[in-house]
């Protein structure tokens, strides 16, 4: 290694000249210097071993968002392309007894979307067998109506 020196002259007798100076040399390591280093080692080593635990756990994690992204990315592109999707949507059933036909209509748009014949089951039309239940008019009194089917 080249050698640096600093100088400092001091003049001792006008024919010897007596300079200070210091210079980089190899120096020779004592056992508390290699204990110290070897302590300094053991700690950059491990911290080393650490912070790449800690890059690996950042990178599984930033990896599962990136394909979480990409998971809504591709649903979201499939249905662009497409142009619909399938949502539950409200829909009217009216089951005409006189011309024999079930039609349904969507409540968002009302557009008839199916009419059919009634299925032979569909037509069957059931008897109530429960007598009416009485009711009243809010106040705790029977309506009318209701004296009147008692009546019967």
């Amino acid at each position: 290694m080249p050698e640096k020196t600093k100088e400092k002259a001091v003049m001792v007798e006008p024919q010897i000249k007596t300079v200070k100076s210091s210079a980089i040399l190899k120096c020779i390591l004592t056992e508390e210097e290699k204990r110290k280093l070897a302590d300094d080692l053991a700690q950059e080593v491990e911290q080393v071993s650490r912070l790449e635990g800690e890059l690996k756990a950042l990178a599984s994690e930033m990896k599962a968002k990136i394909n979480e992204v990409q998971a809504r990315l591709a649903k979201h592109a499939s249905l662009f392309r497409q142009g619909y999707e399938y949502r539950e949507v409200a829909i009217e059933i009216v089951k005409n007894f006189h011309s024999g036909t079930v039609s349904k209509t969507r409540m968002d748009t009302f557009a008839q979307y199916e009419e059919r014949a009634m299925t032979g089951e569909e037509r069957q039309q059931f008897l109530p067998l429960e007598p009416p239940k009485k009711t009243d008019d809010g106040n705790g009194k029977e309506t009318e109506k209701t004296k009147e089917r008692e009546k019967k």
